[in-house]
């Protein structure tokens, strides 16, 4: 684990591209805030994917999908990885369970959420 550090109004942070790290709003009011991702390893696509399921209510407390395929089907379809597990060990893992929820259709909820962007999909 790393150091926390909380940001206010106006202010900003540079990571190095690579760099494990996360976010999260701990108010309970509507927060907003710019990213900019040089490169973006399909950033934008794979938040749309996560609020999309917490706006349908598809969320645990901590924000994330609250079934395990539909964030594989996110991270799938991405160049987004989480921090903790190793890449290429994790890409595999999450390879197979984005085919269990095709297989099974739990990955419906995040193909309607990008299905007005057009978003290509891995069959």
């Amino acid at each position: 684990a790393g150091a926390v550090r909380r940001l206010g109004p106006g202010e900003a942070i540079r990571l190095e591209p690579g760099t494990e790290h996360g976010f999260r709003n701990p108010l309970l009011t509507e927060t907003s805030f710019l990213n900019i991702a040089t490169p973006g390893l399909e950033l934008e696509k794979f938040l749309r994917a996560i609020y999309g399921l917490a706006a349908q209510g598809q969320a645990g407390p901590d924000g994330m999908p609250a079934n395990p395929l539909a964030l594989a089907t996110a991270l799938a379809a991405t160049d987004m990885t989480m921090a903790g597990v190793p890449a290429r060990m994790q890409r595999s893992a999450v390879q197979l369970m984005a085919r269990v929820a095709r297989w099974l259709g739990a990955d419906r909820g995040v193909r309607r959420i990008w299905a007005p962007a057009a978003v290509d999909l891995p069959q």
